[in-house]
């Protein structure tokens, strides 16, 4: 009954929206653990957009994490990434780099997570490389554990624009996750990102997420 419940919200959160173009974001990522507080992790992730018409975007990312202390986890990526900017045009290579520090509280079947992420991007254009933009990323979230397979989630990702001094985006999200065996996880969304500061909204994002440990 409750995750019918979900269903049903997942849904009713997006019917305001569909009217809008909508796209599919998906990816597949591995995670390795290295020793009881360090691990690495790379993943390939694909973008559709304007009604999953076209490849907007394509990247793979590699990352390095440490567990310092309980509940807290910190972790450094390269992404390499390849986007267009409409149907029309030719793959731009772009290259970012960004760490995360992130910390959990745990509260009877609630955990609530706190991630903050420095990003710095540029642009290959085949000659040099274009500095693009530096956000700093606040993203709070908050999941429930139904039982030890499955996990309803909400979250909301801030974007600070260093250069411009201004929270121009924000990224509401809403998920469940479904662990059928211990080493795999697949994660169902929606998400929407909100321009700020004069800037566009998108329509709603369909998520696709596949996640192996080992």
């Amino acid at each position: 009954m409750r995750i019918t419940v979900l269903l049903l919200f997942l849904f009713l959160s997006t019917s305001a929206v569909c009217q809008e173009q909508f796209s599919v974001w998906s990816s597949v990522n591995l995670q390795k653990k290295i020793s009881k507080k360090t691990y690495a992790s790379g993943s390939f992730n694909t973008r559709f957009s304007d009604n999953v018409s076209y490849l907007k975007l394509y990247f793979a990312e590699i990352g390095l994490g440490v567990k310092p202390i309980k509940n807290l986890d910190v972790s450094v990526y390269y992404r390499n990434i390849h986007r267009k900017k409409d149907s029309f045009s030719s793959f731009i290579t772009r290259h970012r780099f960004y760490g995360d520090a992130s910390y959990g509280i745990k509260a009877g079947d609630f955990k609530i997570v706190n991630r903050l992420r420095y990003q710095h991007q540029f642009k290959d254009n085949g000659i040099e490389n274009e500095f693009l933009n530096s956000y700093i990323r606040e993203k709070i979230g908050i999941n429930y554990s139904i039982n030890k397979k499955l996990k309803p989630g909400l979250s909301a990702d801030f974007f600070y624009n260093i250069q411009d001094k201004s929270v121009d985006q924000v990224r509401p999200k809403i998920s469940i996750s479904y662990k059928p065996q211990k080493r795999h996880e697949i994660e169902l969304g929606f998400q929407k990102d909100i321009g700020l500061s004069g800037q566009g909204s998108s329509g709603p994002i369909a998520l696709v997420d596949y996640t192996f440990s080992f």
